[in-house]
């Protein structure tokens, strides 16, 4: 099975699915929340039944209060899309022998005797992964997203939601001949001039998407995906620059606080960070309000350039980490999270070579900078 046969197969799954409860979980960063609003198109466009859309922030990636909810409520059809749900363990448990189908799109690295280990009893996940492809790519969520919105569509339009979505996994430069792609029609719909200032343009539409889920201090969290879905549904980006919005001016108020939040953090972080004596690595547990953990670890990895940078967040009953590595660090983190499951029996954690998330209970907040010391300095004398 290659790219576009996966695609395929993913599709006509779900367009069988006519009468069925469809439940959809996307993770709530721009790019899952971009494969959520091409999803969700898809869904709404032949009339199946979206019974419910829930996003999921990196700190509930092991979906344990989600669990309880499928228990109860037991929809017949899930689709992940941008949830790591093979490395975390999300699909251990009984829970998901009372869903008849489950679709998966995944973009993280697994371990390929651990995901047949964990898809074995269930006979009805489909799970595409374009790492296990023979083209062996890593593309993104929006980019499925928007594949299998095409496979509907005749006019190739909506690639500059998709580009926002690349921007925030750091994959817009990874396709010369789609990023070109996408700033063209970005710049046409804007009526831009400067390619430069249309490229930024765009990179503040991914901050709008990710501080809408990312502020953490108000009663309705899914601005980003209702206005990026109204965006998507007028083909008009300007939507995000429209000051008359309620959801526009909601969304541009959260960024401000989120920014503010990431700015100070990251200042106390280049002074406060602990710096280990035998590795390449940053250690910093910050405090906030709001969900910024994965945001100052991206932002300190231009600072700590050859590093390897662990930002700790409690948060709710739990402790997240978002571990990245610095612009001129090659070590792959999925590597040193793989060393260090051995000291687990079952750690929620996983990601891609420069960017990963681990979530573990508050308690064991030690335990697991401990363990990822021991992992990470393993690593590093094997290569050194």
């Amino acid at each position: 099975m290659n790219w576009d046969e996966g695609v395929s197969r993913f599709s006509d799954l779900l367009l069988e699915l006519k009468k069925e409860d469809i439940w959809l979980l996307h993770h709530a960063d721009c790019d899952g929340c971009v494969a959520g609003v091409f999803c969700s198109y898809v869904i709404n466009r032949f009339q199946l039944n979206l019974t419910r859309r829930i996003w999921v922030l990196s700190s509930e990636y092991d979906l344990g209060l989600y669990k309880e909810l499928i228990r109860k409520h037991t929809p017949t059809v899930l689709i992940f899309l941008d949830l790591d749900v093979v490395s975390d363990g999300v699909l251990l448990g009984d829970w998901k022998k009372k869903v008849k189908r489950i679709l998966i799109y995944d973009h993280h690295k697994v371990e390929t005797q651990e995901l047949k280990k964990l898809l074995i009893d269930h006979d009805d996940i489909f799970y595409l992964n374009p790492r296990l492809l023979p083209e062996g790519c890593s593309f993104p969520a929006s980019y499925f997203g928007y594949s299998m919105f095409r496979k509907f569509q005749d006019e190739d339009s909506r690639t500059w939601l998709m580009g926002a979505g690349l921007i925030g996994d750091h994959a817009l430069d990874e396709n010369q001949r789609l990023k070109e792609k996408i700033l063209s029609e970005y710049y046409r719909l804007l009526k831009f001039k400067s390619k430069s200032k249309g490229e930024k343009n765009l990179q503040e539409i991914t901050s709008m998407i990710n501080a809408g889920y990312f502020h953490c201090n108000s009663q309705k969290q899914d601005v980003s995906f209702e206005l990026a879905y109204n965006a998507f549904l007028e083909n008009n980006p300007s939507l995000f620059f429209d000051s008359c919005s309620d959801l526009t001016r909601e969304i541009k108020f959260r960024k401000y606080e989120v920014a503010t939040a990431v700015s100070g953090a990251c200042a106390q972080a280049r002074q406060f960070a602990i710096r280990d004596e035998k590795l390449p690595l940053i250690v910093y547990i910050l405090e906030s309000k709001h969900y910024i953990s994965g945001l100052v670890a991206s932002a300190l990895s231009a600072t700590f350039r050859n590093d390897v940078i662990v930002v700790g967040q409690a948060w709710r009953d739990k402790f997240s980490f978002e571990i990245r590595r610095g612009k001129d660090c090659s070590i792959d983190i999925t590597q040193i999270l793989r060393i260090q499951r051995s000291y687990y029996k079952t750690l929620s954690a996983g990601g891609h070579s420069p960017a990963c998330g681990a979530l573990v209970i508050r308690e064991d907040r030690e335990k697991f900078i401990d363990t990822f010391r021991k992992a990470f300095l393993e690593l590093y004398n094997s290569r050194n």
